[in-house]
């Protein structure tokens, strides 16, 4: 017996319910310093630069430039105010077998347009997924029920990461307008 339509999505949430993507937004007018004298180098407009957390289970976070602790080495996602603004799981299932291979889900897409570099890519650590699911067919004639109990295993593959990465490394874009 085979199921009539596929589970919804392809790699469905499995590499990127544990992940975490952390982008800085750099805006070309915004406040900043000089690393040497600490002086502001321009002027200030209302676009600050900031870097943006993103993971389904924190949601999406933002931490501006000024609020970063002195003293780091790196950025992790605690350093970011909580709780974040949630993220559907829905809006990060890719429905296309090609936007698996490419760029990943539609979510990150839209992030574009506001990521001037990428801090942080950590892909999801899931090697193995274990889907269990529960069929009830009810019959009409006589009226009984048979249950189906069956699983699914997902295998993580890496080299559609890889290739996520290097998308949207290629898709970064600098300083970034104050519209933006």
């Amino acid at each position: 017996m085979a199921l009539v339509a596929p589970i919804r999505g392809y790699y469905g949430e499995k590499y990127f319910y544990d992940a975490e993507y952390i982008y800085a937004s750099y805006y070309r007018n915004s406040q900043m310093y000089d690393p040497i004298d600490g002086k502001v180098v321009s002027s200030f407009s209302q676009d600050q630069n900031r870097l943006t957390s993103v993971s389904l289970l924190g949601g999406k976070k933002v931490l501006p430039f000024s609020d970063i602790p002195e003293g780091i080495d790196t950025i992790r996602d605690e350093y970011f105010p909580t709780p974040g603004i949630p993220i559907e799981l829905d809006d990060v299932v890719p429905l296309e077998p090609g936007s698996v291979l490419t760029y990943g889900n539609d979510y990150l897409q839209k992030l574009i347009p506001e990521v001037s570099s990428w801090v942080k890519w950590k892909p999801s650590f899931i090697e193995i997924m274990r889907f269990n699911f529960t069929l009830i067919v009810t019959h009409t004639c006589p009226p009984f029920v048979t249950i189906f109990n069956g699983f699914m295993l997902i295998n993580n593959n890496w080299t559609p990461a890889a290739n996520r990465l290097t998308y949207y490394i290629s898709q970064q874009n600098g300083f970034l307008d104050e519209d933006t």
